[in-house]
């Protein structure tokens, strides 16, 4: 089968939706990270490539099921990444959610609309594009759906600006008559309770407030003094590596008192801290994510080197090997409703099959790494710049 390709070469808004959350709170942060890419990652990429079988198996139900891209890869900013099992029952979990929200034949389902031609009415700056979008004239609600494919941190739907912002682009697109807007973050691998799906309902007319604070923010991201407001969400994803607001956060924490650290630490100490820790922790990663790239780029820092992540065993066919184990190990082979792993397969087995399980296995390694020099690996062979197939990154679009 003849698979659609992630969209290259797209482009953002200069204030887009997916960077709602941090230039309408530090509007500062807009003109300090003029000119600044935006740096990537794996993990990132993985989120690239979920999002866009996602969007072909929401758009195109009876051409593609998520189970259609399995160990396909694509080359998105530079990372070989390929669909697993993993990505196909997230993505899976995903189609579901949304259309559990459909409930009759007149709501309409919009994936991946551009609502940029309606917010740019606002401001010139605005723009972005929504995962899924039902409107319901039965509920007369808007819902707004945003798949976060990430399993490091949960994203909340409760007031997420993200998610608001495109509610505003599909109330202007659709010039529909609702009363309500039910926003959601779908994060299947990430689930608390068993819960993929975390909501938020509001009453429609909160929009007109909404767009009002909006234009506003967006205005003073014009301003060259505009405030740069340090917080755990807006730099999480700030490109800018040298912000003075941050650096003096950070500075607030190496000076003070940490000696003794135990019962005699004063509490108002230990609250300040502890506010300030996860800038730091931001700071952490970025740092390390620009070291990453600049080691793919074949620049890595002095004493460090790109080499490939530790190779795991797999079963070279996944299909062979769930019918050849479940005769032999029956409902042991499996964690419901996966075969278990080939390591896992193995201490089950006797003798005799542990020997005929290397024909069913291979050596892959998940990606590359950073490590100093001292690791025993040898350094990865890296392609060119311009070998690779690039697809921008458009992860929280």
């Amino acid at each position: 089968m003849s698979l659609p390709k992630p969209e290259q070469n797209s482009t953002h808004a200069k204030l887009s939706a997916s960077g709602a959350h941090r230039w309408s709170v530090c509007t500062g942060s807009v003109a300090l990270s003029e000119g600044i890419p935006n740096t990537t990652s794996e993990f990132a990429a993985q989120g690239t490539y979920a999002h866009h079988i996602a969007a072909e198996c929401l758009a195109n139900p009876v051409k593609y099921e998520p189970r259609d891209w399995i160990d396909y890869q694509e080359t998105i900013d530079g990372y070989v990444i390929s669909c697993d099992e993993e990505m196909v029952e997230a993505v899976e979990d995903y189609l579901r959610t949304v259309r559990s929200y459909i409930s009759s034949d007149e709501d309409v389902l919009l994936v991946e609309q551009d609502f940029t031609p309606e917010l740019i009415k606002l401001h010139p700056d605005f723009g972005g594009s929504a995962d899924a979008i039902i409107i319901s004239k039965l509920h007369n609600t808007i819902y707004v759906f945003d798949l976060k494919y990430g399993a490091g941190i949960k994203v909340d739907a409760f007031n997420n600006i993200q998610l608001k912002y495109y509610a505003l682009g599909a109330l202007l697109a659709s010039k529909a008559s609702v009363d309500k807007v039910v926003i959601g973050v779908v994060q299947p691998r990430l689930k608390l309770d068993g819960e993929a799906l975390s909501t938020y309902e509001f009453d429609a007319v909160d929009l007109v407030d909404f767009s009002a604070d909006l234009i506003d923010a967006a205005n003073e991201t014009a301003d060259l003094d505009a405030p740069l407001v340090p917080g755990e969400k807006q730099c999480q994803w700030c490109p800018v590596g040298d912000c003075p607001a941050l650096k003096a956060r950070q500075d607030e924490l190496m000076t003070q008192e940490f000696e003794i650290i135990g019962d005699d630490l004063p509490s108002d100490t230990l609250g300040k801290a502890l506010d300030i820790i996860p800038l730091v922790e931001a700071r952490i990663k970025q740092l390390r994510e620009l070291a990453y790239q600049n080691g793919l780029k074949g620049n890595p820092p002095p004493g460090y080197k790109i080499v490939e992540k530790v190779a795991r065993r797999k079963f070279k066919s996944l299909e062979e090997a769930e019918a050849k184990y479940e005769k032999i190990l029956g409902n042991d082979a499996f964690t419901e409703p996966k075969l278990k792993t080939a390591p896992q397969i193995e201490k089950l087995l006797s003798k005799e099959d542990k020997k005929a399980l290397a024909d069913d296995v291979e050596k892959v390694s998940s990606g590359l790494t950073l490590v100093a020099e001292s690791d025993k690996r040898q350094p990865a062979l890296l392609a060119a710049p311009d070998d690779f197939d690039i697809v921008e990154n458009k992860t929280d679009e």
